[in-house]
């Protein structure tokens, strides 16, 4: 977005006689603007959520890096006490909601 920068800040963005294309790169730059400033923060609050629920699903497995195969027969979890749990059932929405606001992003 720079080049765009130096053309407001010339006084010559007014020269893109299209007003589809001025909108879309004014669009373009206020999802920039997005992605650089909410979206590490909402990933700053999600950590404690995304900790909270880790701490609380136990995988049997070794391998439980990023793209390990996890089966429901991998994990020990205690579904009638995580039912009850609030905190767990806040960070599961909580994080649910921040995996959409990625993917709508994408």
């Amino acid at each position: 977005m720079g080049t765009v920068n130096e053309m407001r800040s010339a006084g010559l963005f007014k020269l893109i006689n299209n007003t589809d294309i001025r909108d879309k790169i004014n669009q373009l730059e206020q999802n920039e603007n997005l992605d650089r400033i909410l979206l590490p923060s909402i990933t700053r609050r999600a950590a404690n959520s995304m900790a909270y629920v880790d701490q609380n699903i136990v995988v049997n497995k070794e391998d439980v890096g990023p793209f390990a195969n996890i089966r429901w027969d991998d994990l020990r979890i205690n579904f009638e006490t995580l039912c009850k749990d609030s905190q767990f059932l806040a960070s599961i929405t909580f994080t649910r909601s921040v995996r959409e606001v990625y993917i709508r992003r994408n």
